[in-house]
């Protein structure tokens, strides 16, 4: 068949943007990390950070139950049925945040702020910084199944699938052109090569990059990028050697359910150290705050199947999940009437679960939702301590999967209190 330019240029560059091998990966103890975010910020008094006092409007039909061992007060409802049964079976390696300051109400800037740990999402978040760490030698250390994740300067060791799937075009590349009608090959059909057309184009590519090295590699970062650029080749080849992924709904699921079976195939066949997972509920309760009841009831359904995943595939002794989202809701209502809502709050809770947590309550809040002082070491409330800030805990949970954070976040001092 007859080589077009543009089909070249497609089958030489598809995986640039995936997977080349991790640059100054540490000698991190093996972790994997699944991140499921709740996107649009979520009202830890729902569950998570109960409260009972004047000051904070907290659901009417909810009672607050102490689990393990009293250490891990949660509120439950008759009506949130699934709340109750995941702490009732996984508050042994459940350890509960509060009180993060996020710094800022904005959606963007705050789910920055948690996933990466500054204010820029130029830099990778805590999913990318484990996948180069710990992810050395996978064919994907890093899967956005969620569609929210950063890569920083990682972008090759990402590759993103649902909605906006690079692994499903890298896979096969005929979906990774427009119908040919709309194209100006349409006459033209596109090349399949063979292995020794393949093998062809790989060494005139190898060439290319051996001759771009030469004249412009000078510079550190012009190097890495180059190496990432022949890297990828191998990786992408590593991929389409994986028979089960040929089999795999790759295209993701809307349903944090379908996310959560892909996340653990993957991890299971070993192409990835880090997931990023998205709730796909809408949190942004500025009106009928019940909506928070509904969707975390819906949310730790979820989560307790990831766990008995988790269990059932031998992973759970290995992997490390976070759940978060990227703001709380205010202490009070922002009308009166039951269609009333909560609007943007600085402060957060998150949860963190499996392998390496030491189960329990950490930081605080007060009666009024203001985060308190903690200790960092201990992550027990001190007012004689510091603010629990995003970057202290995205630090910490760094230094749960093994990964020292310095090397990632200089000078922040992690949160150290849920780590065993």
């Amino acid at each position: 068949m007859q080589l077009t330019r543009r089909s070249f240029i497609g089958a030489g560059l598809g995986g640039l943007g995936l997977l080349a091998l991790p640059r100054g990966a540490s000698a991190a103890a093996t972790a994997n990390l699944i991140v499921v975010f709740a996107r649009g910020g979520w009202d830890p008094v729902w569950s998570i950070d109960p409260k009972q006092s004047g000051d904070v409007d907290s659901p009417p039909d909810g009672t607050i139950a102490d689990f393990h061992g009293g250490k891990t007060p949660i509120l439950i409802a008759p009506g949130r049925p699934n709340i109750e049964a995941f702490f009732g079976e996984w508050a042994g390696q459940c350890a509960v945040v509060r009180g993060i300051d996020v710094g800022s109400i904005a959606h963007f800037a705050c789910h920055v702020r948690m996933m990466t740990g500054t204010r820029t999402e130029l830099n990778p978040d805590v999913g990318a910084m484990t996948a180069v760490s710990n992810g050395t030698g996978l064919p994907l250390p890093y899967a956005d199944i969620g569609g929210g994740a950063y890569a920083g300067a990682y972008a090759a060791q990402m590759g993103r699938l649902g909605n906006r799937n690079q692994v499903v075009t890298l896979l096969d590349r005929k979906k990774a052109y427009a119908p040919a009608t709309a194209v100006d090959y349409a006459d033209t059909p596109l090349l399949v090569p063979t292995n020794d057309e393949s093998a062809q184009i790989q060494s005139w590519l190898d060439a290319r990059a051996q001759r771009l090295g030469e004249g412009r590699a000078a510079l550190g970062d012009n190097a890495r990028r180059l190496q990432d650029y022949r890297d990828c080749f191998g990786r992408a080849d590593a991929l389409r050697e994986i028979p089960e992924l040929q089999k795999l709904p790759l295209g993701g699921a809307a349903a944090l359910s379908g996310q959560i079976e892909l996340a653990l195939t993957l991890l299971q066949l070993g192409t990835s150290r880090s997931i990023y997972l998205d709730s796909r509920l809408d949190w942004d309760t500025h009106d009928n705050i019940a909506d928070q009841g509904s969707n975390q009831d819906e949310l730790f359904g979820d989560l307790s199947l990831l766990m008995q995943r988790l269990t059932e595939t031998g992973l759970l002794g290995s992997t490390a999940v976070v759940v978060m989202s990227e703001m709380g809701r205010t202490p009070k209502l922002n009308g009166p009437g039951n269609t009333a809502g909560k609007d943007h709050w600085p402060v957060t809770s998150a949860l963190v679960v499996g392998a390496g947590v030491k189960p329990g309550s950490y930081g605080a809040t007060d009666d009024k939702l203001n985060a308190r002082a903690v200790n960092l070491t201990s992550g027990k409330a001190d007012d004689g301590g510091v603010p629990l800030r995003y970057d202290n805990f995205a630090a910490g949970v760094l230094k749960l999967v093994g990964i020292d954070p310095q090397e990632w976040l200089a000078d922040v001092a992690p949160m150290q209190g849920f780590i065993a």
